[in-house]
């Protein structure tokens, strides 16, 4: 069951999904549409909810498709309010940020990218060459998934 606050419902056995989805995605080159920032976050929270965030953005494909969704939704941060407003996500202090949250991340020199928090608590984004791992430091908002 999803914590209070949220419209989800985190399947009984949300930790093993979760590590499964990350896993899964683990060595996985970035590619627009298919494991973005945006898309394979979602894919994570899919996972353990069995609701596609991404449901309004998938579909896309290539840097120019994306770059046209991101301009035309308020970037990475307007398209992680949307979601969060869609599923009535409630938002955290990112320190705070559990396992299965997602996160908003400020990494040079991309800017906004979107991530989750590990079964082991570390957080994770989509990379050029799969997942990176990311400092707590570089997080500007989460909401509890």
């Amino acid at each position: 069951m999803g914590r209070p606050g949220t419209d989800l419902e985190r399947d009984d056995q949300w930790p093993l999904l979760l590590d499964n989805a990350i896993r899964s995605f683990y060595g996985t080159p970035f590619e627009w549409g298919v494991h973005d920032c945006c898309i394979s976050v979602c894919d994570v929270v899919y996972a353990m909810t069995e609701t596609d965030l991404a449901s309004e953005f998938r579909g896309y494909r290539g840097i120019k498709e994306a770059a046209e969704i991101l301009k035309d939704n308020g970037g990475v941060e307007g398209i992680a309010e949307t979601m969060a407003q869609m599923y009535n996500l409630p938002e955290i202090t990112p320190a705070f940020a559990q396992r299965g949250d997602v996160v908003l991340l400020n990494l040079p020199p991309h800017g906004d990218t979107l991530g989750i928090v590990s079964p082991d608590g570390d957080i994770i984004a989509s990379g050029e060459k799969g997942w990176q791992h990311v400092s707590i430091e570089f997080c500007k908002r989460a909401w509890s998934i």
